[in-house]
């Protein structure tokens, strides 16, 4: 865990520790954590989602921090806030995916949904596990993934297959 030392209040109401430089810093890459339990390391904010890992020529390693953070030491806010907002995009896509459009059989363990020329398959298991598998018509079925914990996680996994369709 970083450690704070003095702090300053930035125009973005972060509070930037003071032991690192203020300026200077080069936004690698975001990413979406998927749930907001990630701790800003430049101004320790304990809810982040949306992470943004900024590097300094000066500091070995890079930041891991919120997108505030990121705008006010990189000093392009309009970058950082560009790339959250498309990972919330994506976050939304994803859970339309995972949620909807979903056709359940009389079973409860087998759900199904067409897309494009396919039918692709969610099958719960005996033992509770969640597999993934995928048929067109005339052609036999084949099993993509199996061993997913929960039905989300298998449909999660089919988005990724996919390449995250809209």
């Amino acid at each position: 865990m970083v450690q704070q030392r003095g702090t300053r209040m930035t125009k973005y109401r972060s509070k930037i520790r003071q032991d690192i430089p203020q300026s200077g810093w080069t936004l690698q890459e975001c990413f979406d954590n998927e749930t907001a339990n990630h701790r800003c390391e430049a101004c320790g904010f304990p809810k982040v989602r949306f992470v943004h890992r900024i590097s300094h020529a000066n500091v070995g390693t890079p930041l891991l921090s919120g997108c505030e953070c990121a705008s006010q030491l990189t000093g392009n806010p309009e970058l950082s806030r560009w790339r959250e907002y498309e990972l919330k995009k994506e976050a939304i896509r994803r859970s339309k995916f995972v949620r909807q459009g979903w056709s359940l059989f009389d079973n409860g363990a087998t759900e199904w949904k067409h897309v494009v020329d396919r039918a692709y398959w969610l099958n719960r298991a005996d033992d509770g596990m969640w597999s993934l598998s995928w048929s067109q018509r005339n052609r036999p079925t084949i099993v993509l993934s199996v061993g997913h914990r929960t039905r989300d996680a298998a449909a999660t996994a089919l988005y990724k297959t996919l390449g995250g369709p809209a």
